[in-house]
């Protein structure tokens, strides 16, 4: 068993109607955002959250992440988010997430790749010696998940496409879209076919940041009857964000 006294960190959570789908399961979307927003509790706890960050002109990006759904939890479950830093390079640091059902069982589990990002000039930095300092706590790498290795191979000969605009509620702190939008709008284009799929695995990686009022443009092209690459966009064809995603018939 790890432990993460010293630096992870667990959040309850009963699902609520809200969370759910029309198949009365938790949606990808809903889950991801209590992971994130566990791991938002935990970086507190650390002292290297948004706001021990901002004086030195830091913040947070997530890079990518590699998340495995072994069920969805339903209506009324009570489910434990574990999350914890699972490694530390000087320009990369790594997170790696645990969701556990009331019967202990591990039903969701991931590894994520954050960069810490320079506000003033919009670029990638190296982490600074304090956080670096920290690796001294985190378990030993056998103990931790695999790294995501995640990178696309979407060839843009798209199926489906479905266009946004990003609006004020799509973006966080930082100014650009949450990290949750970006996968709610490249899932969406799938369109009807979500009343009969289940979501297993999601691989993704991020690429450009997306602003306010931008026009973002989502691809999805199936690379067998439930697998699907997804590609999202903006106006001037920039790759925002690859995924591939795999699915379970309901």
């Amino acid at each position: 068993m790890i432990s993460l006294s010293r630096i992870g960190h667990t959040q309850h959570h009963l699902i609520q109607a809200y969370d759910i789908d029309a198949n009365k399961m938790a949606t990808p979307i809903a889950l991801l955002k209590l992971m994130h927003e566990t791991a938002m509790q935990n970086v507190i706890q650390l002292k290297m959250s948004l706001w021990d960050l901002a004086p030195l002109h830091l913040a947070w990006v997530l890079m990518r992440q590699s998340i495995h759904f072994e069920r969805l939890p339903t209506l009324g479950e009570t489910i434990s988010i574990i999350t914890y830093p699972s490694g530390f390079e000087k320009m990369l640091t790594y997170r790696d997430y645990r969701v556990i059902d009331q019967n202990g069982d591990n039903i969701i589990y991931g590894a994520s790749t954050w960069l810490l990002m320079d506000t003033t000039q919009r670029k990638m930095t190296k982490i600074p010696d304090f956080i670096l300092d920290m690796s001294k706590y985190i378990p030993p790498k056998e103990k931790c998940l695999p790294r995501s290795q995640f990178h696309s191979n979407y060839t843009k000969h798209p199926e489906k496409i479905r266009t946004y605009k990003v609006g004020w509620f799509d973006l966080d702190f930082n100014g650009h879209a949450n990290n949750v939008p970006y996968v709610k709008w490249m899932i969406e284009p799938i369109g009807e076919q979500l009343k009969h799929l289940r979501i297993s695995t999601l691989n993704m990686q991020y690429k450009q940041e997306c602003l306010l009022e931008e026009d973002i443009y989502a691809y999805v092209e199936s690379k067998s009857i439930h697998q699907f690459s997804h590609l999202l966009c903006n106006k001037e064809e920039k790759i925002l964000a690859q995924a591939e995603t795999k699915w379970h018939p309901i």
